[in-house]
């Protein structure tokens, strides 16, 4: 690992020899602004609080990741969040990106598992890449999602919400079509 720059934005970069990273280890960090992962990392979590009250403003997901803990980036700077093409990220932890100032967010294709408050207090709608998919929460709310469609990010905050992919419209009398003509998590 090594820290570079161009004197103005400290950048952080993790190489590809990497397989696991300890529990917060960066956070509360106010010296990194961009975290690079190497392309070719089999890294497959970011591990709890790994970035969380810290400056980072740009980190670019590998393809390999498939858990984001818990408080990753909690409480994280104004960041932008980058996923590399076929990402393959299954999970976003409990509070992942609570009280973290996101611009936007591409939930990836491949997630199945959206955890408590992982959105908490985001300013930004939430946007789901696959076409169609049926979100189920903890509380009991559900909701049928088109690819591009923004849902508020306090959607996180009924309960952890499971992500299933529906590859044609629902029927109309079941549950997953009464769950398309409600109004967005509020």
């Amino acid at each position: 690992m090594f820290l570079k720059g161009n004197g103005q934005t400290p950048l952080f970069e993790i190489p590809a020899t990497v397989e696991a990273l300890p529990q917060g280890i960066f956070c509360g960090n106010v010296y990194i602004r961009q975290l690079y992962l190497g392309s070719d990392i089999q890294l497959e979590e970011l591990p709890k609080g790994f970035c969380s009250e810290s400056a980072l403003d740009f980190i670019r997901i590998p393809r390999s990741v498939k858990l984001i803990g818990a408080k990753a980036f909690y409480c994280c700077g104004s960041l932008a969040v980058e996923f590399e093409e076929n990402s393959q990220l299954a999970e976003i932890g409990p509070k992942a990106f609570a009280f973290c100032p996101l611009a936007s967010f591409l939930v990836p294709q491949e997630v199945k598992f959206i955890g408590v408050e992982a959105f908490a207090e985001v300013p930004c709608p939430i946007v789901f890449a696959r076409g169609l998919v049926f979100l189920e929460q903890s509380s009991g709310d559900s909701r049928v999602v088109q690819a591009g469609e923004p849902v508020s990010a306090a959607f996180s905050n009924n309960g952890s919400t499971t992500v299933t992919p529906i590859d044609e419209p629902p029927e109309p009398d079941s549950a997953v079509a009464a769950a398309f003509f409600e109004p967005l998590f509020q």
